[in-house]
């Protein structure tokens, strides 16, 4: 069981940062269900004690780690004024899955058993952050929650799945020319009542 660190405190910070980055190093050269915790610790040159003290297992540093890769691409690509219809916020996002697809089968060396677990990971992370933005567009009420849930669900699945196919194909267009080609379809989804 995970011992409660304060996340916050700047040695907490550093020890998962260790930790995450000894995970993207074996995950560079080694299939992950061949990754033990004591590979992890060993790279990360901390002990299997601190690593319980900061997650409960390596399934729960994949998710986190994924977590802040694709945070990263985000902030690098979401514009500081996403404008009045969220096209440009959506255009970022779309543009920042890409850019962690690529970064993530480039690091990763990505291989079947991750594929799971950045889909997850891409989806709810974008889930969360389109609900928060259809929320601030539209009034809330307890009538339109479940839409806006629905939506988020339908946009973040679109963006994915967009990205998804066009990664396992050649990638022989530019990302910027798949969102420019996908941005009406998702914008309409978010107008629809």
């Amino acid at each position: 069981m995970t011992s409660y660190v304060n996340k916050e405190d700047p040695r907490a910070k550093k020890t998962r940062r260790s930790l995450r980055n000894a995970l993207i190093e074996l995950l560079a050269e080694k299939e992950f269900s061949s990754i033990t915790i004591q590979h992890i610790t060993d790279r990360a040159e901390l002990n299997r004690a601190t690593f319980y003290g900061h997650f409960q297992d390596k399934f729960e540093l994949l998710d986190e780690t994924l977590g802040e890769l694709l945070e990263e691409a985000i902030r690098r690509r979401i514009p500081a004024d996403p404008g009045d219809d969220g096209s440009a916020l959506v255009r970022g996002l779309m543009l920042a899955v890409c850019d962690w697809h690529l970064e993530t089968t480039r690091r990763l060396n990505r291989k079947l058993t991750l594929s799971a677990s950045l889909e997850a990971n891409a989806k709810k992370k974008l889930y969360k952050i389109i609900l928060a933005c259809l929320q601030q567009l539209e009034p809330l009420d307890i009538r339109h929650t479940r839409s806006l849930e629905i939506k988020s669900t339908v946009i973040s699945w679109s963006i994915y799945g967009i990205v998804l196919q066009w990664s396992e194909q050649t990638r022989s267009e530019p990302a910027e020319t798949l969102a420019e080609q996908a941005l009406p379809l998702i914008m309409a989804g978010i107008r629809t009542p």
